[in-house]
């Protein structure tokens, strides 16, 4: 695997690394919110059974959060971007660690529903935090790398949530580990808001060493390239909004979010009913593709920056890799359809989840590539329409099925076409200049 070139160094110190431990703090923070929104996955047949539900009644709760979360990217994430990271992200964290409890302790099907939807609104603001945190506190080399391991560490959150709610629900109940998962992200908003500095100047762990390395190629294009993150700067809409790189930034993440949330919404109920698991053993199942994607975004990640260094050509560092990968990841699926054996089909299908993550960290470096002073703005666009496409997903599911006579092969087939219009979207894409530049309200002349 091609790798970047090694930090420098001078005669006074080597660079501190400081940056880890940032990365660190936002890969917990990411961990801790799957859990709690994933876990629902697992539970969702004995939470509906124990509520009289039905399924119609449960994709309601599933889609609760999907609706605020992606309502509330833009305001999420114009907080981060005045606020900063350093009092946005422990407030977020602490809003929904009392969602999760407001669920653990909810009466009926309003009160589920609305419980998931506050989660989504205090959600909706951590990762358009963490997008600008590792654009101010990575050099752009590392800054897909960064986005890699950030996207595992979401799937470790979402496994770990999945295979313990799945191990635990029937012996324990689905209140009592909704409970405990509301903990964890009130002990991280203490420390994270203690240990963090919204820019590395201001923080005195990083040495004149490790500065220089963050800093590497911005003294004069810092503005341009958004690590600055100017507060005050006022956010041409408009312009954003006609920019058709803009267009199709949303419309690959409107695809792979909505292909994602098979494995977050019905996947352990599809193997309950087509393959016939047993509730812990859908669970178990259920964490194998997110187990995959855990390699996945640091791969890609780290390929996608080696290929950066070495060549400077983003449509082949950012572009044909997204291609790739997303392309594997609908074969694999495919692959998986005819396969009767629970496992074996699993193991394709995280195969393809593989791919789909090697994939995913571009999705989120390329807001920062071709954001600008608005990488802000630009990444809550790009996240409330993958959001859409998660609201979406899990809706249409109990249709399919009923149009289907209850076959779950039209749900796959689906899924998989999903991850072929993301590719087109990206093959579509050129990942070089900036969103603003390549906008037809620029481009006609008036004022941005």
């Amino acid at each position: 695997m091609l790798r970047p070139s090694a930090e420098p160094t001078d005669h006074r110190a080597r660079p501190t690394r400081f940056r880890y431990v940032v990365l660190a703090g936002l890969c917990l923070a990411a961990a801790f919110a799957y859990v709690s929104r994933n876990s629902l996955s697992a539970a969702e047949s004995t939470v509906r059974k124990d509520l009289g539900l039905t399924k119609e009644d449960t994709r309601w709760i599933i889609m609760g959060f999907f609706l605020t979360y992606a309502a509330g990217q833009i305001p999420s994430g114009q907080i981060g971007h005045r606020w900063g990271t350093r009092r946005s992200l422990p407030l977020f964290s602490t809003l929904g660690s009392f969602a999760t409890a407001a669920f653990a302790m909810a009466p009926g099907w309003v009160a589920l529903t609305a419980s998931r939807m506050l989660m989504g609104a205090a959600q909706a603001g951590y990762f358009p935090c963490t997008t600008i945190t590792i654009g101010k506190w990575f050099p752009k080399r590392e800054q897909a790398m960064a986005n890699g391991v950030l996207a595992s560490a979401m799937s470790v959150g979402g496994a770990v949530g999945v295979a313990v709610t799945g191990a635990l629900v029937v012996d324990v109940g689905w209140r009592a580990i909704f409970l405990l998962y509301a903990l964890p992200g009130l002990l991280w908003a203490a420390w994270f808001h203690r240990i963090f500095r919204d820019r590395p100047e201001q923080h005195p762990s990083p040495n004149p060493a490790e500065l220089d390395w963050i800093r590497e190629g911005r003294p004069a294009v810092a503005a341009a390239n958004g690590s600055d993150g100017d507060a005050g700067a006022r956010v041409p809409w408009l312009a954003l909004f006609a920019s058709p790189v803009l267009w199709l930034i949303c419309a690959q993440q409107f695809c792979r979010a909505a292909g994602y949330m098979f494995y977050a919404s019905w996947f352990a109920t599809f193997l309950q009913e087509s393959r016939g698991v047993s509730i812990a053993g859908a669970g178990l199942l259920s964490s194998l593709p997110l187990l995959a994607t855990i390699l996945g975004g640091p791969c890609g990640g780290r390929l996608s920056d080696g290929l950066m260094v070495r060549t400077g050509n983003p449509r082949l560092a950012r572009q044909s890799v997204a291609i790739g990968s997303m392309l594997g990841c609908a074969l694999l699926i495919f692959a998986a359809y005819p396969i009767q054996n629970p496992t074996l089909a699993v193991l394709v299908i995280s195969g393809g989840a593989f791919c789909a993550a090697f994939g995913g960290p571009i999705s989120y470096t390329i807001t920062i590539d071709m954001g600008g002073r608005h990488v802000a703005p630009v990444f809550s666009t790009m996240n409330m329409a993958g959001n859409i496409g998660a609201v979406a997903f899990p809706y249409v599911v109990p249709d399919i099925l009923e149009w289907s006579g209850q076959n779950w092969n039209a749900v796959v087939l689906l899924f998989g076409g999903l991850y072929v219009a993301a590719a087109a979207c990206w093959g579509l894409l050129d990942p070089r200049g900036t969103v603003l530049e390549r906008s037809l309200w620029t481009s006609a002349g008036r004022s941005v």
